[in-house]
């Protein structure tokens, strides 16, 4: 209907401003609009099965990947997320163990 003919307006548009870029290619199976975690895993995924794919975001020198105001990695919720997208190839676990600035457990008294 008239949402599958926006978005495919949308990805002819995100196409031809892409075009204008150099060393982007013209033609991409994925375009990934925002380079946060989920669309660096977005794309990574993507990348790793095979497509040509693009991770489109603002600023992506100082901005890719970049985490939420909390970028606390760990606790009972995010642990477990954090843990099930390492076991299905994710970037997440990887990237935070190579750029964390400080690393602590919490409650060690209370358990292994």
């Amino acid at each position: 209907g008239r949402d599958a003919e926006s978005m495919a307006g949308v990805a002819g548009f995100l196409r031809r401003q892409l075009a204008s870029y150099a060393g982007v290619p013209a033609v991409a199976d994925v375009i990934v609009v925002g380079g946060g975690h989920a669309g660096t895993e977005a794309a990574a995924a993507a990348a790793r099965r095979g497509a040509t794919t693009v991770l489109v975001t603002p600023s992506p020198w100082q901005s890719i990947g970049e985490q939420s105001c909390n970028p606390s990695i760990g606790g009972l919720a995010k642990g477990t997320l954090v843990r099930e997208v390492d076991a299905l190839g994710g970037l997440m676990a990887r990237v935070t163990d190579d750029s964390g600035i400080h690393f602590r457990v919490l409650n060690r008294s209370k358990g292994p």
